[in-house]
């Protein structure tokens, strides 16, 4: 299948949309519990969720701020930077979420690395398959 310039420009808009959505909500998903941290009492759960945290959100607020460069300005950051700060803020934000699970309960935190690693299968795949398309798509027109 083959894409005019339109729709590939349609095509990459929405990409960078649907990263900004998600990254975005991960950041938010991090300022929530590192609010609702504040007043807990300082275990070693609590110390590695604040770890992660001050390694997620710059990672995250990068990534976001790269899909907005892009999608005002048509500036991209570099695809390996953007795909490895993306790549850390995620992860290091699930350990982040997982960590404060963790403090109330042992079950509750292994429950959400287990689901949360499912969803990043799931939405990695995509995200590539989507990637891939859109390349081959753009390879068969030129």
């Amino acid at each position: 299948m083959t894409y005019s310039r339109e729709e590939q420009e349609g095509i990459r808009q929405k990409i960078i949309e649907l990263d900004r959505m998600l990254f975005g909500a991960l950041l938010a998903i991090n300022l929530v519990c590192l609010g609702g941290m504040i007043s807990a009492v300082a275990d070693d759960q609590i110390k590695y969720a604040a770890t992660a945290f001050a390694i997620s959100i710059p990672a995250l607020s990068m990534s976001v701020f790269g899909q907005s460069l892009s999608a005002i300005y048509g500036f991209a950051l570099k695809d390996n930077l953007k795909m490895v700060a993306s790549l850390v803020g995620a992860v290091v934000s699930v350990v982040g979420v997982a960590s404060c699970f963790w403090h109330f309960s042992t079950t509750a935190a292994l429950v959400f690395l287990a689901c949360a690693a499912a969803c990043f299968i799931i939405v990695f795949r995509y995200h590539i398959h989507l990637g891939i398309a859109f390349e081959q798509g753009i390879d068969k027109e030129a």
